[in-house]
C-alpha cells in the first residue's frame, strides 16, 4: 500500500495515454457512461 500511494503521491500517475484507445479501437467509456449503461446490473 505505501508503494501504491507513494506512486501517487510523487505525481508518477498523473499522465494519461492513449492505449485504451488502441487497444479497443475507439474511445473509452466515461464512467458515468459505464455506470448509465449497466445501470439495471447495480439497481433492481
Amino acid at each position: 500500500m505505501v508503494a501504491l500511494y507513494s506512486v501517487a503521491r510523487l505525481g508518477k500517475a498523473a499522465g494519461l495515454t492513449d492505449e485504451t484507445q488502441r487497444l479497443l479501437g475507439r474511445p473509452p467509456l466515461t464512467i458515468r457512461q459505464f455506470l448509465n449503461d449497466y445501470k439495471t446490473v447495480w439497481m433492481p
